[in-house]
């Protein structure tokens, strides 16, 4: 029981003197497929310099986050999760090309964006 209590007061003052973890929003990203064949993505989410909205001018493997994989059957609809607990707004979508055609990609900015990527 007194550990429980302990965990209760412990996470209790992290919430209320770490405002910033109290304020994590968490972001569906949903991928539209409105192609004729399955699609393959990767998705890799980004932060800023100093963990704020404020963009970065270039997106490199410092200011990387997690990477994730998705497939997308044609004429389907994938959401996939992401949050901004440690500052990371911006998610960097290739789609993989399996015939050796370089690759679409872009950038979504989940904070200012719908979180919509659709596949055409």
């Amino acid at each position: 029981m007194k550990t429980l209590a302990s965990l209760l007061v412990i996470t209790l003052s992290i919430i209320i003197f770490n405002p910033a973890l109290a304020n994590v929003r968490g972001y569906e990203l949903n991928i539209v497929n409105d192609q004729k064949k399955a699609a393959k993505l990767t998705l890799t989410q980004y932060r800023s310099h100093n963990y704020n909205t404020e963009r970065p001018s270039e997106f490199n493997s410092s200011l990387e986050l997690r990477t994730k994989y998705i497939e997308v059957p044609a004429g389907k609809t994938r959401s996939i999760g992401f949050n901004n607990a440690t500052g990371g707004y911006w998610v960097r979508w290739c789609q993989v090309q399996s015939s050796g055609n370089s690759e679409k990609c872009s950038t979504l900015d989940l904070f200012r964006e719908k979180a919509e990527i659709r596949l055409r």
